[in-house]
């Protein structure tokens, strides 16, 4: 089954039992989901969901540190409980060591071929790591490992 049909069952679950919150999170991610397809003007891959679903929690933690900025703590909370179930279908993310592993072996290979830059760090790290990782956490990485 796809990720797309276990958020669909999920959804259908939280209805049954009247789980307003999940119910709640799983319609605001079914409806980015029907955008993405939209605006794809077909059917979104396994990747592609993966991407939106990504994209999604990204904009439930700006809006949460923003919230907690402006004490509204109440909001806060709500995008707090979106961000769980979100979470829920990501596929685990690449743990700080394993950031710092790639980006050691990186540094290490491009110092070799003299070709070494912010640029060229990331993006080699971002290939090894495919869509585990959170660009931020490499960013930093390869900014302290460069300077």
């Amino acid at each position: 089954m796809s990720l797309k049909d276990d958020i669909e069952q999920d959804y259908k679950v939280a209805f049954k039992r009247a789980d307003r919150g999940v119910m709640s999170a799983l319609r605001l991610l079914k409806a980015a989901l029907k955008n993405a397809e939209i605006e794809r003007r077909g059917e979104l891959t396994e990747t592609e969901v993966v991407v939106v679903l990504k994209h999604e929690a990204k904009k439930r933690r700006e809006a949460i540190v923003l919230y907690q900025k402006g004490n509204r703590l109440e909001l806060a909370a709500q995008e707090q409980a979106e961000l769980a179930v979100f979470q829920h279908y990501l596929p685990p993310s690449a743990s700080p060591e394993q950031v710092q592993a790639a980006v050691k072996a990186a540094v290490a290979h491009l110092k070799a071929t003299g070709a070494q830059d912010f640029g060229r760090v990331m993006k080699v790290v971002m290939e090894e790591l495919g869509s585990s990782a959170d660009g931020g956490d490499v960013s930093a990485a390869v900014k302290a490992a460069l300077g």
